[in-house]
């Protein structure tokens, strides 16, 4: 599975997973990753859709009437694992990688598998939260919360 956010503007995408990337391997300690890096998606991505709905009484009726308003909000949070060859590297990509991640943007997911490629595109999303969650040596664990109004969609 890989999950990357494009920024407004831009055509570069920022990689917040990638499973096929086993070690990042930084120049220098000083590396700030600009581009994202790469890690396991080692918990998946929980999914939770808010819906809207508008409860109304109705004259002398026995029970309320709920109307759908259709204003879809998306979130979801996925936690990654990763690995660096140093743990100066690793410490520095902690520091470093939340002030380096784009706020809002439209969100990607890749996901191969043995049937097929499934791509999925939540636009305009809006990245609420980045944590580091674990770091022990050379590794380190960091927690992404997403919110995007509107559904999934498999075209950008």
């Amino acid at each position: 599975m890989k999950i990357t956010i494009t920024p407004a503007g831009s055509s570069a995408a920022f990689v917040l997973a990638d499973d096929t990337v086993r070690l990042i391997v930084g120049t220098s300690a000083l590396s700030n990753f600009g581009n994202g890096a790469g890690g396991q998606v080692k918990e998946g991505c929980l999914n939770q859709q808010k819906r809207s709905v508008q409860k109304a009484p109705l004259f002398r009726s026995a029970y309320l009437s709920n109307f759908p308003r259709f204003n879809l909000e998306n979130r979801f949070a996925f936690t990654t694992q990763r690995s660096f060859q140093t743990a100066e590297a690793c410490l520095a990509f902690i520091l470093f990688h939340p002030d380096s991640v784009p706020v809002q943007g439209e969100i990607t997911i890749l996901n191969q598998s043995s049937t097929g490629l499934i791509t999925r595109y939540l636009p305009n999303a809006v990245v609420e939260s980045v944590a580091c969650i674990a770091h022990q040596e050379v590794a380190c664990t960091i927690t992404y919360a997403i919110c995007g109004n509107g559904s999934w969609q498999t075209a950008p």
